[in-house]
């Protein structure tokens, strides 16, 4: 499984196999990272947090919503206009 997060203009992708990290950004995890709840989206968001999520739709309905809770695979839900959506994270600000 490999996951790829956007926080704060970097990219940091995390490859996993049986349940261990494995690889982070192209780089064996025989190596130090270290990584803070800033480069972390997903650390930082709760139930209630308001986001605000870019459209890839040329931003046709980009707009502040809630944060509901995290799906496997990067998928996020979010309340927006009074509906529940799914939304890639890597989508959200």
């Amino acid at each position: 499984m490999s996951s790829t997060y956007l926080p704060s203009e970097k990219v940091i992708e995390i490859v996993v196999e049986g349940g261990m990290v494995v690889e982070v950004n192209g780089l064996p995890c025989d190596w130090y990272f270290a990584i803070t709840d800033k480069d972390c989206i997903l650390d930082s968001l709760r139930e209630g947090d308001e986001v605000y999520w870019n459209d890839p739709d040329e931003g046709a309905c980009s707009g502040n919503g809630v944060f509901v809770r995290y799906n496997a695979d990067g998928v996020a839900v979010i309340r927006k206009d009074d509906v529940e959506m799914e939304v890639f994270v890597k989508e959200l600000g």
